[in-house]
């Protein structure tokens, strides 16, 4: 497994070398962990032109896993889903490291989850590259970088009820349309995404409420009167 993510390292490294003209020795070290390669890819390059040496992988290895003496000076993470337990494996994995966490059609609250699992950065899957190297940068010196939806919710926006059992309006949207009959797979094309996605989405909401299924939280939903 080593050998793998050494090779993985060393061919990044050396075509960053070979575009930029420059060694990658002494620049700071930006881990980028994503599962699309071509996004990876991208972020990478994007990184390599900035000042940066970044260091490519599909998954999060151990520190013993990372080749040489390389101490990353920030970590970009890819979420593809609402299953945020990812998020702390890295965190846990380099608990000193600032984090940049890009989440794909997040919800305010997702937002603010993210944070609370000790993300110093947390932006939209489809952030502009230039923005998403000028939030590392930020990161390395100590700020934290969140979207306006983001920031709204830590702020108290929203509406009163959503507030109070830590939900967004979509997630009361969501509750309202179940406690109606609709079906995961209805609510799923509705709200555009996978039935996959949804499920997982759903029990982010459920573990809001510290319920453990449907029937659960729509009984929790009703106690709050989140339903009416």
């Amino acid at each position: 497994m080593q050998q793998s993510m050494a090779r993985d390292f060393e061919s990044v490294e050396q075509a960053m070398t070979d575009e930029a003209g420059l060694p990658m020795r002494n620049r700071p070290v930006i881990l980028v962990v994503d599962i699309c390669p071509v996004r990876r890819r991208g972020i990478a390059a994007t990184l390599a032109g900035s000042g940066f040496d970044p260091k490519s992988l599909p998954d999060l290895p151990s520190p013993s896993g990372l080749p040489g003496a390389d101490v990353p000076a920030a970590i970009i993470y890819c979420s593809d889903d609402a299953d945020l337990t990812g998020v702390g494996d890295v965190r846990r994995a380099w608990p000193a490291v600032p984090l940049v966490v890009l989440l794909a059609n997040a919800t305010s609250a997702e937002y603010r989850e993210v944070l609370t699992h000790g993300a110093s950065a947390v932006l939209p899957m489809n952030v502009e590259l230039g923005e998403l190297v000028h939030a590392a940068t930020l990161v390395i010196n100590g700020l934290v970088v969140l979207p306006k939806v983001a920031a709204g919710g830590l702020t108290g926006e929203g509406s009163h009820e959503a507030r109070g059992a830590g939900l967004t309006d979509q997630e009361v949207r969501w509750l309202k349309a179940l406690a109606g009959g609709i079906t995961v797979a209805q609510l799923a094309r509705d709200a555009r995404y996978s039935k996959r996605s949804m499920y997982r989405r759903l029990s982010v909401l459920y573990r809001r409420l510290n319920v453990r299924n449907r029937t659960q939280a729509l009984l929790a939903a009703s106690e709050r009167r989140l339903l009416c």
